[in-house]
């Protein structure tokens, strides 16, 4: 495998792992009421604890989904032995993830996401994303209310006080019927594992950062030409063009896996 990547930090909470045939995009989320967790944001903390698990995964042994399962039973594992709750979701960190791996035995490309992360592949000329955003909509809901508030002229301090409330109502929907997926060390996220495959083929991984800058259209372009040229400059130069001189809400990270053939 080789791999090219973008990393354009702003929280520190985004983690890229490349490994011999296997790639992942982990994106760390703080919860809603901060914690600190070996001197790291815990959004930072559980980013870097699945990097250290995927830098010990062969996922062609036990299956990408399966090994997702096993580092959330961890991380609950972690989080219980330094007495922090799970049950609390308002207090727990979380991660969205993607990630991949190359069948040499059946030239698939094998996929797993939770949350909001997404991957993409060639398709008509264009980029196809493979997996449904869990989390966009009640981000969308927030931002709504948020603009609403605005628009009735509230104080910032007021629209922050509305934001912080909708954040932890969010948080109690995580990995419940209806809701959305994220790494927490909560078992109700088997049921937003998502899994695919496709043939042997360049595959580009993002976080949601990516979003909070770029249309859904701008992303597919961009990602084309990613895929086109195998490297990350298109993608940063659409950044780049959208940005200016403003500083990105959220961390941004891509990474683009080419299997071996």
């Amino acid at each position: 495998m080789t791999a090219t990547t973008l990393s354009w930090p702003v929280k520190g909470e985004d983690r890229l792992f490349e490994g011999s045939d296997l790639a992942a995009v982990i994106d760390g989320a703080g919860s809603p009421k901060p914690i600190s967790i070996d001197g790291l944001s815990g959004g930072a903390w559980i980013a870097q604890a699945l990097l250290g698990r995927f830098a010990g995964l062969k996922a062609t042994d036990i299956g990408l989904d399966r090994a997702v399962l096993a580092m959330n039973e961890e991380i609950e594992a972690d989080l219980r032995q330094r007495q922090i709750d799970t049950g609390n979701k308002a207090s727990v960190p979380a991660a969205s993830l993607v990630a991949c791996s190359a069948g040499r035995d059946d030239a698939l490309v094998r996929l797993v996401q939770v949350g909001d992360c997404q991957a993409f592949v060639a398709a008509g000329g264009g980029a196809r994303p493979l997996f449904v955003r869990q989390q966009e909509p009640f981000d969308r809901s927030m931002q709504e209310a948020v603009r609403a508030a605005r628009q009735r002229g509230e104080n910032e301090q007021s629209i922050k006080d509305l934001a912080a409330r909708i954040e932890i109502e969010n948080r109690f929907v995580m990995n419940t019927p209806g809701g959305y997926g994220t790494i927490a060390g909560d078992r109700g996220v088997s049921e937003f594992i998502r899994c695919d495959a496709v043939p042997l083929q360049p595959v580009v991984l993002t976080s949601d950062g990516l979003f909070d800058i770029l249309s859904a259209d701008e992303a597919r372009a961009a990602v084309a030409e990613t895929i086109k040229t195998l490297s990350v400059a298109p993608l940063a130069a659409a950044i780049d063009a959208r940005l200016g001189e403003t500083v990105p809400p959220d961390d941004i990270s891509v990474l683009v896996f080419v299997p071996a053939n």
